[in-house]
C-alpha cells in the first residue's frame, strides 16, 4: 500500500527536504488507515511469517516461541502505542525522530512509550520482559 502511495506521489516526495522522513511519515499514516479498516481488508498471502528487514535472523526454537508471544502482546496494544513502541525500539529512532513522524509532541511519544511499555508487561508478565533483556 505504501509503495503504490509513494508511486503516486513520487513528485512530492523527490520535492520533499527530506525523501526519507515523507516516506516515513507516510509508512506510519498507511499503518494507522490499516488499523482502523477490518480484519477482512487484510490478505496475506504466504503461510511464512514475516521477517523485519534489517533485523538478523532470529535464532531457532525458544527465541522464536518468545517473538511469538512479543509478536501478539504488541498486537493487542492499541495501535498509537504500538507505532511508538516500533518506532523507538525496533527502528532505533530518538523521541524527537518519532515525534516528527507521528506529528505530535515529544511529550506525547514519552507518554506513549510509557503507556505501551505498561501495557506489555500487563501482558507479558515481568519475568517474560526480563527474559527479553537478558537476550
Amino acid at each position: 500500500m505504501t509503495l503504490t502511495r509513494l508511486y503516486i506521489h513520487w513528485i512530492r516526495a523527490r520535492r520533499a527536504s527530506s525523501p526519507d522522513r515523507y516516506v516515513e511519515r507516510m509508512l506510519v499514516r498507511c499503518f494507522f488507515n490499516d488499523q482502523q479498516l477490518g480484519w477482512w481488508s487484510r490478505v496475506r498471502l504466504t503461510g511464512a511469517p514475516r521477517e523485519t528487514p534489517g533485523l538478523p535472523p532470529a535464532p531457532p526454537e525458544a527465541a522464536t516461541e518468545m517473538r511469538m508471544v512479543v509478536h501478539e502482546a504488541l498486537s493487542r496494544v492499541p495501535p498509537k502505542q504500538r507505532a511508538v513502541l516500533v518506532l523507538r525500539f525496533l527502528c532505533d529512532l530518538s523521541v524527537a525522530e518519532v515525534a516528527d513522524v507521528l506529528h505530535c509532541s515529544t511529550g506525547n511519544v514519552k507518554s506513549q512509550t510509557s503507556r505501551g511499555l505498561a501495557a506489555l508487561r500487563e501482558l507479558l508478565g515481568e519475568q517474560t520482559l526480563v527474559l527479553l533483556r537478558r537476550e
